[in-house]
């Protein structure tokens, strides 16, 4: 038992953020083990599975938001984004005939588009992200309901549904493509000088700017690379729906923040882990599985998760005050 104090305290040490790691793995395990008494189901290999599918496009979106929050950014505008672009994706394959495979790239197009769109606001007219996004959401939306006029895209061809329904080795196509995001986001934050710097500029933009990062082309990027993931998620929740209208991904923005939130990503910028925001969705996906197994219903879930949200924001917040006065 000291041996293994020990290597933890080493740990602690060479890592200083590996106690916000663990602590989110810890939570996780422990949230597994309570709903498990709740459902003879919920630890069923299926029932996993299926957690982590519904999990594969809030760690795409997540990935995204996660180098958007390392700069000290927000986008609250995802949601509506994903509303655009898949009624761009109906109209186009199914519309005007495009190809299925020519359809998903200008999906993915559309949505760095979109992106890019709110990183310009952002860097040129220095408009705070939180009231660009704010602004674009509405737009986003606004121009989907216009767009669409309350029409439903649906009868996708079977090669786009194939992204969404089928599985490899066992495992659905969404969860290998989600793996692979996280993986290279990983690599890109941890391994990568751009990636450094991205945390750089949110720990310190003026500071950084000064060592001579160019912050404005960073803050662009990480919108840009969000809008792709964004037109990413699009196409697995189009193949999985078999459904393309303006409603779709409502709520989907503050689900993503909270999840990379939950994971130790700092709101104020300049600490940020891809691991915790993997654990941080999962945690939020296993959460409202178990809690829909144990008969509580949709809005009830949404208390439950905006409670653990705030409890978390607080108790982190409350041991880095601690950190400092100490």
């Amino acid at each position: 038992m000291q041996t293994i104090l020990r290597r933890y305290s080493r740990l602690s040490k060479d890592y200083p953020n590996f106690n916000i790691i663990m602590s989110t793995f810890l939570f996780l395990i422990g949230l597994v083990i309570f709903l498990s008494f709740f459902s003879k189901v919920f630890l069923t290999p299926r029932n996993m599975i299926n957690i982590f599918t519904q999990v594969a496009v809030y760690v795409i979106l997540g990935v995204g938001m996660t180098l958007v929050m390392a700069t000290g950014g927000i986008d609250i505008s995802i949601g509506s984004m994903i509303g655009l672009t898949t009624t761009f994706l109906g109209t186009v394959m199914l519309g005007y005939g495009f190809s299925w495979w020519f359809s998903i790239l200008l999906c993915i197009l559309a949505g760095g588009v979109c992106g890019a769109f709110n990183g310009m606001l952002i860097v040129k007219f220095k408009v705070p992200p939180i009231i660009v996004t704010l602004g674009t959401m509405t737009l986003f939306r606004g121009l989907a309901y216009a767009y669409q006029e309350g029409r439903v895209h649906y009868g996708f061809p079977e090669q786009l549904l194939w992204i969404g329904r089928a599985r490899i080795l066992g495992l659905p196509v969404p969860i290998w493509i989600a793996i692979v995001v996280f993986l290279l986001g990983h690599y890109f934050l941890t391994r990568t000088r751009t990636g450094r710097h991205i945390c750089a500029v949110g720990g310190n933009m003026e500071a950084a700017r000064l060592s001579g990062i160019n912050t404005g082309l960073l803050l662009f990027l990480v919108y840009v690379i969000l809008g792709f993931l964004v037109g990413l998620a699009t196409i697995i929740l189009t193949a999985r729906l078999d459904a393309a209208q303006a409603t779709a991904g409502t709520g989907m923005d503050l689900h993503t923040i909270a999840g990379v939130v939950v994971g130790g990503t700092a709101l104020s910028g300049g600490r940020a882990f891809m691991v915790g925001t993997l654990l941080g969705m999962i945690i939020l996906g296993v959460l409202e599985n178990g809690l829909l197994l144990a008969g509580i219903g949709f809005y009830w879930q949404r208390v439950f998760i905006g409670i653990i949200f705030i409890m978390v924001v607080a108790s982190r917040t409350f041991k880095e005050k601690q950190t400092a006065v100490s």
